[in-house]
């Protein structure tokens, strides 16, 4: 049976089944493999009818205080720690990512295919929408480092936007890491909690990112947004 890790949200795992039936019919989803609890991730999965479905063990609680999405798939297998899966002879490796983007991260390589999916964890050659999200700073950091000192993959499937290879991982974090300390190199200067204070800040930061990323989708639009996002990770620590 074929291998489904996260199927997204009804509309989109009912799409798949479709193709999935239209190119190889008859064979049915073994596995389904959550890697967050975000319901962006996790919906749709039970119109996919999987005889197995994994998640990392804090997603429990998670799915416990906000609820499952529409069509949501239970998981028959909690985990946590890194994991080495075999179906149908291939090996899939699910690597803990501990607190970064959520307590519940895994990626997933692919490591005969040379692909991993990592989820959520930078995008490519895109303005970082991660960084209004959910976000650890350290933890976030730490996870971008693992995966590129990880072997046996070439390609990255960031889930959302384009795919990439280790280069775009590379840069992803050098520009998260750059966005995070011009903010916090400004805040130590203007650390006054005023209007006046944050519009020095903004001013600051502002041609800096021009300057590097102005050519990246997203980089006016998601400006004020990164902005106010690590400017509260800096002052409370996240």
């Amino acid at each position: 049976g074929w291998i489904v890790v996260d199927p997204m949200n009804a509309r989109l795992a009912a799409r798949l089944m479709t193709r999935l039936q239209r190119d190889i019919p008859g064979v049915p989803e073994r596995s389904q493999i959550y890697s967050n609890y975000h319901h962006d991730h996790t919906g749709g999965g039970r119109l996919l009818s999987p005889r197995e479905v994994f998640a990392h063990r804090n997603s429990a609680r998670d799915f416990a205080d906000v609820g499952p999405p529409e069509e949501f798939a239970r998981p028959t297998r909690w985990l946590a720690g890194d994991q080495q899966l075999v179906r149908d002879g291939v090996p899939v490796r699910l690597l803990d990512l501990k607190h970064s983007h959520t307590d519940t991260l895994f990626a997933i390589l692919l490591s005969e295919e040379g692909v991993l999916y990592a989820p959520d964890v930078g995008f490519v050659r895109a303005w970082p929408v991660p960084g209004p999200f959910d976000t650890y700073y350290p933890g976030y950091v730490r996870a971008m480092e693992r995966l590129l000192a990880t072997g046996g993959w070439s390609q990255w499937v960031p889930a959302h936007g384009s795919p990439g290879n280790r280069e775009d991982l590379a840069a992803a974090l050098e520009m998260f890491v750059f966005v995070r300390t011009s903010v916090s190199e400004a805040r130590r200067k203007y650390p006054e909690e005023t209007r006046a204070a944050l519009e020095k800040i903004f001013d600051e930061v502002w041609p800096q990112w021009q300057a590097r990323y102005g050519d990246l989708p997203g980089c006016s639009e998601l400006a004020l947004a990164n902005l106010l996002r690590q400017l509260s990770g800096h002052d409370l620590a996240f």
